[in-house]
């Protein structure tokens, strides 16, 4: 098998609210992560959106019910401006004594979007073939602790693999996907669990595993938990390159046109209002088929 050049983006995008924000795109499909919509990430959608030649959005991945992953009114409008035909969400359901959880589960079971919306709960996600070309569900035990119960996915339809864990923030858990081959082979950006804290997961063993070349923090940039934790930066920092959406977007590309299978990260500053660095990195599905 040989190496295919696709056209794929992702695209980390800051906040001024605390929470996460990004969006996947293989050359035909578009995974928007998290049901937020702000006004400081719509612009970015939008813009992000025609330059992959869209209108609307293929994919809601939803890692956690807390409001800083996934906002109800932000989650309706998403649903009726973007018409996801398909709904990743948590492994585990709403919080029944939460208020505004209970209230996205329902603003999902009533969305009225394509003719039959793919809804995935934790009681019928596909069970993906290691290679296929589909995201691949990380497997893991359900939690009392509702960080724990996020739901990881890996996605690699493109040509850059990128690892999303949600919140998880247990030692066990980071055991359970570190010990996941498929994630070394993968994984060229990990997505740090919980903005970047949680050292119990985000262990020097777990980047050793899954060896990405970037690790980004997903962080509001009025940092109000004071995200990321100094140990797992220094963790990512030792270990990858880290960048953090604190003071604008991370982008990384990948061109259709190139036979060499690179990706380049453009790192933006000032609120996004300038490129403050560019780097390369070539793609493990390169190295796989080549």
């Amino acid at each position: 098998m040989s190496f295919i050049p696709k056209h794929t983006r992702f695209r980390g995008y800051q906040l001024v609210s605390r929470g996460a924000s990004f969006s996947y795109w293989d050359g035909e499909n578009f995974t928007l992560g998290e049901a937020r919509l702000t006004d400081e990430n719509v612009h970015s959608i939008i813009h992000e959106l025609s330059i992959c030649g869209k209108d609307t959005i293929d994919t809601l991945y939803i890692s956690s019910w807390e409001e800083d992953h996934c906002h109800p009114d932000e989650l309706w409008e998403i649903l009726t401006i973007y018409h996801p035909r398909t709904i990743y969400l948590p492994r585990v359901g709403p919080d029944p004594t939460n208020a505004g959880q209970v209230r996205s589960l329902k603003i999902i079971e009533e969305f009225k979007g394509p003719p039959e919306p793919q809804v995935y709960t934790t009681l019928n996600i596909p069970n993906a073939v290691p290679w296929a070309y589909c995201d691949v569900f990380c497997g893991l035990p359900e939690s009392a602790n509702s960080n724990d119960n996020s739901l990881p996915v890996l996605f690699h339809t493109g040509n850059i693999g990128v690892l999303s864990v949600g919140d998880l923030e247990s030692a066990e858990l980071s055991q359970l996907v570190s010990a996941m081959p498929m994630l070394n082979e993968q994984v060229d950006v990990y997505i740090l669990s919980h903005h970047g804290s949680s050292p119990s997961f985000n262990t020097r063993d777990l980047i050793q595993a899954i060896t990405p070349s970037v690790c980004i923090a997903l962080v509001d940039r009025d940092n109000q938990y004071g995200h990321p934790d100094p140990v797992v930066q220094q963790r990512a920092n030792d270990l990858s390159y880290y960048y953090s959406t604190k003071d604008g977007d991370v982008v990384i590309e990948t061109a259709a046109e190139s036979n060499h299978g690179n990706f380049k990260l453009f790192n933006y500053t000032k609120n996004g209002n300038k490129l403050d660095s560019i780097k390369e990195f070539t793609s493990k599905r390169m190295l796989r088929f080549s």
